[in-house]
């Protein structure tokens, strides 16, 4: 396997971390901490697929990746791993599960989507560091008291069955 390249390694590390090593038991909290989500795992596949490497890539330390042309990825390969065609969709996506956009001083000024190089960074997510994509989560959005319909006061995460 070591002859193999980089990017297949590294998908072949998330897809095995996908799968439950077990059925439903005991252990299934522990399996759900120990898996990769799904979004994770196409964000990857795209990222390490050398075919688009014109329009998504890893930039060379790994630590971050880059989105060259957002239209034509948006068009061509997103529909390919999701069910859209929205880069701002991606991004919100990417949002949700902690990525951060990452802005250089040589990045200023009103660009569209199609002239603007977009690189975005997460403490987990490195090319080189693959057993560390466990501890990526989808935010947990807490609603207000405000929001809830039936008005009762939760100090923490809760679902209301009014």
């Amino acid at each position: 396997r070591a002859a193999w390249p980089l990017h297949t390694l590294i998908l072949d590390f998330a897809q095995s971390m996908e799968r439950p090593s077990s059925p439903a038991s005991d252990g299934e909290e522990h399996d759900k901490e120990h898996t990769i989500p799904g979004f994770i795992s196409k964000l990857l596949a795209m990222i390490n697929d050398p075919t688009i490497k014109h329009l998504i890539s890893w930039t060379e330390k790994g630590d971050t990746f880059k989105v060259h042309n957002a239209n034509q990825l948006a068009q061509e390969v997103l529909p390919k791993y999701y069910k859209h065609r929205n880069f701002t969709s991606l991004v919100r996506q990417l949002n949700m599960y902690g990525f951060h956009k990452v802005v250089g001083v040589d990045q200023g000024g009103l660009k569209g989507h199609s002239d603007q190089v977009w690189e975005f960074i997460h403490p987990y997510v490195h090319r080189d560091h693959p057993q560390l994509l466990v501890h990526v989560r989808r935010k947990v959005r807490v609603l207000s008291p405000s929001l809830r319909v039936c008005g009762s006061v939760c100090l923490s995460v809760c679902v209301c069955v009014c």
